[in-house]
């Protein structure tokens, strides 16, 4: 701050979206042929419950019947450091899919949608937003020390660069890291094309996925876990459009995975302001949109105002 077109906003054929965040109040309920999934989360740590909202419009453009189609919407994580998913609903059947890494997944079926008919799908979701970071109690770290397209952590200058920014300490050369990356590497709004670290080092600019690639490449490039985080800001505002979808980073240190964001200069703090929908990856095309993939020709969605 995507399946369809890289880094794309999809803005024809999507639209705008507003998360609702309605920070207090009851949790999701079951209500009747609705379906739910509750996810547990640590409780005794202060934290506080995001319900968030959001609606697509579903139309068949064309004058004919469309059969058998498949919308594919992404939901918060089910668990982070600082997140659990303590309800997920919708005013549709959907299944979750069950391939990794794309669980946090919502499918919508059905049978046949009219021609110029439109169907609507509302979504509503609740997340546990904890002040301090859960121990990371997975075993994969490797798939996050590997260099990958646009995050080129074996390139030479981005080596170097790490090189020259180490410290006697692994935090400080974190911190060093995102410092450098914060300082020098010029923020220019929504670029919409993707460029990676190695075009945020040479050109010196770049949006969100730009500051957060570079400080991923650089962590890994001296053998410290890193990943980009795809998702939403939670301020104390009550509405959030999909102009304020966002991409942070995210390192792993003493057994926690813990936030730096060099765009908005933010490191290890206010991080349970995030809440993420998945693990961003700029060689993906899923970034900066909620849904994922349509199928169904002559289908389009949009992520209502």
């Amino acid at each position: 701050m995507s399946f369809l077109t890289k880094k794309s906003l999809l803005c024809a054929a999507l639209g705008s979206l507003i998360l609702l965040f309605l920070i207090a109040g009851e949790r999701i309920h079951r209500p009747g042929h609705e379906k739910e999934d509750v996810s547990t989360g640590v409780s005794e740590q202060r934290a506080r419950t995001i319900h968030l909202a959001y609606v697509l419009s579903l139309r068949n453009i064309s004058n004919e019947v469309i059969s058998h189609g498949e919308l594919h919407v992404l939901s918060p994580l089910s668990a982070t450091s600082f997140q659990s998913r303590v309800g997920l609903r919708a005013d549709h059947p959907y299944e979750m899919r069950s391939d990794p890494p794309a669980e946090n997944v919502m499918v919508f079926r059905w049978e046949e949608i009219p021609p110029f008919a439109t169907r609507i799908f509302r979504i509503r979701t609740a997340v546990e937003l904890r002040e301090e970071p859960l121990e990371f109690m997975g075993t994969d770290l490797d798939s996050y020390l590997a260099p990958e397209p646009f995050m080129e952590s074996d390139h030479e200058e981005i080596r170097a660069l790490a090189a020259s920014l180490e410290s006697v300490s692994s935090l400080q050369t974190i911190e060093n890291f995102f410092s450098w990356v914060s300082e020098h590497i010029v923020y220019t709004g929504y670029a919409g094309k993707t460029g990676g670290a190695l075009f945020a080092l040479e050109q010196r600019r770049g949006d969100c996925t730009e500051f957060a690639s570079l400080f991923v490449a650089l962590c890994r490039a001296i053998g410290i876990p890193s990943r980009m985080m795809g998702g939403f800001m939670v301020s104390d505002s009550q509405a959030l459009d999909l102009g304020n979808y966002h991409n942070w980073a995210e390192f792993f240190y003493e057994g926690q995975w813990r936030v730096a964001d060099p765009q908005q200069k933010r490191f290890m703090e206010r991080e349970d302001n995030y809440i993420a929908f998945h693990v961003s990856r700029p060689s993906e095309i899923q970034e900066r949109s909620l849904v994922l993939q349509l199928e169904g020709t002559g289908l389009r969605v949009g992520l209502n105002r």
